[in-house]
């Protein structure tokens, strides 16, 4: 498979369309009115475990200056041991407060990711970070900068800060409350039925990306699901206007494309199958989504996953990593989650 980039704009607000499961069951849905067959052709191949294509999470760029964010690659934390007793008080609070800091940074740019997963420890890049709170257009003296969860080079940074002044929120996480409406009595009963949504944002100089392992099958196909999903929306309530997209297109990706290593960080989430991996440093998230499009109980079963960024052991190389499993059975009619790793190898 050749390795792809495909952008887009985000012109909206979006909800819960960033994961690459979401992204997944959004593209079955277009390919499904498109050509029920060709769908018929997708669902097989990667329920029988020969996926057309392999699909990382959404993340934001900075398309103009060549400036591409991947989720914080998760290692080994910083030892309090890195934190000497006898040094001076205000050094060592300010030390404890940087590195709450730099646990709470999400998105780190591509040379950033190269090197931590060369040197696979974070005391290096955090001895060589300065955290600012905002763009003052001051020289950057140090090699890496964290602003706004947002952790760049210094020679990134000098590029923005110039051209784009200070930027604030380069991305907010929102919780928007609504109210259940019961569309028979057109009410939402005495308790409101209140309930909440998260909305992502991003400042207008971002595009968003993700990334892609396909043969020309598979491109093609996503290709075409993209152009759709650029009239239809992308995530949630896109019947109200949400996650409205303006497509890009694809281009062959060059960086990251090691096919083999003895670790891999993934960036999309994943469902192992059985004894493929050694998990080392991960988060996991448990989910209970929900399906569309068919009458009875819309659930589907609880399904852990692991997060974008957590790295793993290698137990056997493969030309795939994960397994899609079925989480639902509506009238004999199985339904899959993907869970696919998008794996970036290291180590020898």
């Amino acid at each position: 498979m050749d390795s792809y980039i495909i952008q887009f704009k985000l012109l909206t607000g979006i909800e819960s369309g960033l994961y690459s499961h979401s992204i997944f069951g959004n593209i079955c849905w277009q390919i499904k009115e498109l050509n029920e067959s060709l769908f018929q052709q997708l669902y097989d191949a990667f329920k029988n475990e020969h996926p057309l294509f392999i699909l990382s999470s959404i993340f934001p760029c900075i398309s103009k200056e060549n400036i591409y964010f991947f989720p914080m690659t998760l290692l080994k934390p910083i030892s309090s041991d890195y934190i000497e007793p006898k040094s001076d008080k205000k050094y060592r609070i300010d030390l404890i407060k940087n590195l709450k800091k730099f646990s709470s940074i999400k998105w780190i740019t591509l040379p950033v990711l190269e090197h931590l997963i060369s040197k696979k420890n974070y005391e290096e890049i955090f001895t060589e970070t300065s955290f600012i709170q905002n763009f003052t257009g001051d020289e950057i003296t140090t090699r890496y900068v964290a602003y706004n969860n947002f952790l760049f080079t210094g020679d990134e940074i000098s590029k923005i800060s110039p051209r784009h002044g200070q930027l604030k929120d380069l991305s907010t996480q929102i919780d928007i409350q609504k109210n259940a409406i019961n569309r028979f009595f057109t009410t939402s009963g005495k308790s409101g039925a209140i309930y909440y949504t998260t909305e992502w944002y991003f400042h207008p100089i971002f595009d968003l990306f993700l990334l892609c392992n396909a043969e020309q099958e598979g491109i093609e196909i996503l290709d075409s699901a993209f152009k759709l999903l650029e009239d239809s929306g992308l995530g949630g309530n896109k019947s109200s206007g949400k996650g409205q997209i303006e497509y890009r297109g694809f281009r062959k990706f060059t960086q990251l494309n090691s096919d083999s290593g003895t670790e891999f960080c993934t960036l999309s989430r994943y469902v192992p199958a059985s004894n493929e991996v050694q998990p080392s440093y991960y988060k996991v998230i448990t989910l209970r989504p929900k399906s569309y499009g068919f009458s009875g109980n819309p659930w589907k079963s609880k399904l852990k996953m692991f997060e974008e960024g957590s790295v793993f052991q290698v137990k056997e190389n493969k030309d795939h990593f994960g397994i899609c499993p079925v989480v639902s059975n509506f009238n004999g009619i199985e339904i899959i989650e993907y869970g696919l790793a998008y794996p970036i190898f290291f180590g020898d």
